[in-house]
């Protein structure tokens, strides 16, 4: 009778156990910490600058999303560093309307402003997912006219940290790769 108590007691801590570590990832976080002690930290690569929209830049050129003529002037002055290449991770998906619903001259002046590039520009998309569907059902494509697009998506963490690789996708038959992909192939990087 002590040995038949004592099993079910063991038992029951046992799916107990089972059932904490999978209603709070316990098992998942684990893993991901485990990982995380063996990753080291290293230094950016010394040719890859990162021109970031932070508080300095709101406050000098005021709230985003800023006009269009912002990012072509960039686009412009930026000649004179003769960079590989220019990526935008900023979803250009719909045109820039004026007050009397006319096409703003903005766009038209990001359109030059990548068409007379003497560098490659890699526009960003966005895969839009329903729910209940684990692949994208839709793209939101810059209206620019670009011959190089990369996705933005990028796959976290249940802690909310990003430790995975964004993938390819496809949707309606068009394969979409990460925007970083995308940057390495221009350059010529072994992926």
């Amino acid at each position: 009778m002590k040995l038949e108590r004592y099993f079910y007691i063991v038992g029951v801590l046992l799916i107990g156990g089972f059932l904490l570590i999978s209603v709070f990832n316990l098992a998942e976080a684990t893993e991901y910490r485990t990982l995380d002690f063996f990753r080291t930290n290293h230094a950016p690569h010394p040719d890859i600058v990162i021109a970031a929209i932070d508080n300095k830049s709101i406050s000098e050129i005021g709230r985003f999303p800023w006009d269009r003529k912002i990012h072509a002037d960039f686009l412009n002055q930026i000649k004179s560093y003769d960079p590989r290449v220019v990526a935008f991770d900023i979803n250009f998906s719909e045109k820039q309307i004026d007050g009397d619903g006319a096409l703003n001259k903005n766009d038209t002046a990001l359109q030059n402003a990548i068409d007379n590039a003497t560098f490659p520009v890699v526009l960003a998309t966005e895969a839009i997912y329903y729910k209940g569907f684990d692949a994208p059902r839709a793209i939101l494509e810059p209206i620019f006219k670009v011959s190089s697009v990369g996705h933005v998506n990028v796959p976290g963490s249940a802690d909310g940290i990003i430790r995975i690789f964004p993938e390819p996708f496809q949707v309606q038959n068009k394969e979409f790769i990460p925007i970083t992909f995308k940057i390495a192939e221009l350059v010529g990087a072994k992926l």
